[in-house]
C-alpha cells in the first residue's frame, strides 16, 4: 500500500493506494460516518481486487483527517470528492475510473458520478432509510451495483424501491450495516460474498467497455508483472522508513529477483534488494517457518475452488489472526497491530533465555502477490 495526502477545498484528504500489476481499471471507494477505510469490506476488496488488475485506492475524507467535524455536511464530502477525483484522473494508471463506496460515501458516489465522468458505481451498504433516500440512490444512470445486507437496520433489500435495469442487486444474508453477521464464520463467508459478486461485476462493467477481462495467472518469471509479490513488503511501509531505517526487500537468486527492473521497484519503493547465500538453511529461516505454518493452519485444511476465493482466506488469515490476535514473545506479548500502534518510541523487547524464538514478528500483507509466485 502506498499512502498519499492531498490539499482539498475542506482540507487534507488522505489516499491509500493498492496498486495493480498489470493494471486494468482504478475502483475508488470511499468510507461511512462511523467507520474509516478500516471497514472489513472496503479492507478485504483492496487485499483481493488487485489481484483481478483493479487498481484500489480508498479515499478518507477530509474531516476524519484534520479531525474536524465541520467538513462532514454532504456538500464538503462532495467537494472534497470532486478534487480527489481531478487528481486521480491525471495520476491513475491509464482505464477507467469506478466510483463507489459503503454507506455515506456510497452516498457521494452517487450524487457526483455522472458528473465527474466514471465509469461505474459501487454502492456498498446504502443508508436508504436516512439519511439516504429512494431518489438519490436510483438517480444514478451508470452502470452501478448495490451490495446490501438482509439485517441492515439503515435499509435492507426488501426495503430497497424499484431498481433501473442499469443497477444490479446483491442480498448479503443475515449481514448487518458493517456486513457482519451472528458469528464470526458468517462474518467472514459475508466478505467472501462480497468480493466475488464485486469482482464479478467489474469484469461485466470492463466488457462492457471493450477492455479485456480477467488474464488469468500471470507469467511468473516476468520482472515487469513481479512488483505484486513486492508489495508483500512494502505494504504497509510508514512514512520515513526505507533504506535509512533497514527497510529489506529479501528474495532468492530467481531470475525475476536478479532482474534490473525489479531492482528499481525496490529501490524506487525505499527498499534495499538482498539476495540469500546459496545452500544457507538459516538464511530464510523465519519467513519459510512462517509459510509452513500458514500451509499447515490454512491451507492444509480445506481445497478452495477459486483463486478469489483462496485470496479472500489468506487475507483473513493475515489481516485478521496473524496481525490483530497473534501475539509474538519478540514483541512483548502483542499483536503487530498493537505494537505498531505503540509509536517508533517503543523499545525493542529482549527476550529471556526461556522464551522461544519467535517465528515470525512482522506485520504481513499483499495478498494479491502471492499468486504471481
Amino acid at each position: 500500500m502506498n499512502q498519499q495526502y492531498l490539499d482539498t477545498p475542506v482540507g487534507r484528504a488522505r489516499l491509500d493506494w493498492f496498486p495493480a500489476h498489470p493494471h486494468r481499471a482504478t475502483v475508488v471507494l470511499g468510507h461511512g460516518t462511523a467507520t474509516g477505510v478500516e471497514a472489513a469490506d472496503l479492507q478485504a476488496l483492496a487485499a483481493t481486487l488487485p489481484a483481478h488488475g483493479f487498481t484500489v485506492v480508498l479515499v478518507t475524507q477530509p474531516y476524519r483527517v484534520d479531525a474536524n467535524p465541520r467538513v462532514s455536511d454532504p456538500s464538503s464530502l462532495d467537494k472534497a470528492w470532486a478534487a480527489v477525483w481531478a487528481h486521480l484522473a491525471a495520476a491513475a494508471p491509464p482505464g477507467p475510473i469506478i466510483t463507489g463506496g459503503r454507506s455515506a460515501g456510497s452516498q457521494v458516489a452517487c450524487r457526483t458520478a455522472a458528473q465527474l465522468g466514471a465509469a461505474a458505481v459501487l454502492v456498498l451498504a446504502y443508508p436508504l432509510r436516512s439519511p439516504g433516500s429512494s431518489a438519490e440512490l436510483t438517480s444514478v444512470s451508470l452502470p452501478a451495483l448495490v451490495v446490501q445486507g438482509t439485517a441492515d437496520p439503515f435499509g435492507t433489500p426488501a426495503d430497497m424501491p424499484p431498481l433501473p435495469q442499469n443497477m444490479a442487486l446483491v442480498e448479503i444474508p443475515g449481514a448487518n450495516h458493517m456486513f457482519a453477521a451472528a458469528s464470526a464464520e458468517r462474518s467472514r463467508s459475508n466478505l467472501i460474498a462480497i468480493t466475488q459478486a464485486v469482482a464479478d461485476w467489474l469484469e461485466t462493467v470492463l466488457s462492457t467497455t471493450g477492455l479485456p477481462q480477467d488474464r488469468g495467472m500471470v507469467d511468473r518469471r516476468r520482472p515487469d508483472l513481479r512488483p505484486g509479490r513486492q508489495r508483500a513488503a512494502d505494504g504497509h511501509q510508514q512514512p520515513g522508513t526505507g533504506p535509512e531505517t533497514g527497510h529489506d526487500q529479501h528474495s532468492v537468486h530467481g531470475v525475476q529477483y536478479t532482474s534490473w527492473a525489479f531492482t528499481k521497484r525496490a529501490l524506487d519503493s525505499g527498499l534495499v534488494p538482498s539476495m540469500g547465500s546459496i545452500g544457507d538453511c538459516y538464511d530464510n529461516a523465519m519467513i519459510e517457518s512462517f509459510w509452513g505454518r500458514m500451509q499447515t493452519e490454512l491451507l492444509n485444511r480445506q481445497r478452495r475452488r477459486t483463486r478469489l476465493e483462496l485470496a479472500n482466506a489468506i487475507f483473513e488469515y493475515l489481516e485478521i489472526f496473524q496481525n490483530r490476535q497473534r501475539r509474538h514473545s519478540a514483541l512483548g506479548m502483542l499483536t503487530p497491530i498493537e505494537y505498531e500502534l505503540r509509536g517508533p518510541n517503543l523499545k525493542a523487547v529482549a527476550l529471556k533465555p526461556s522464551m522461544p524464538t519467535p517465528r515470525i514478528t512482522g506485520h504481513i500483507t499483499g495478498v494479491a502477490g502471492l499468486f504471481a509466485e
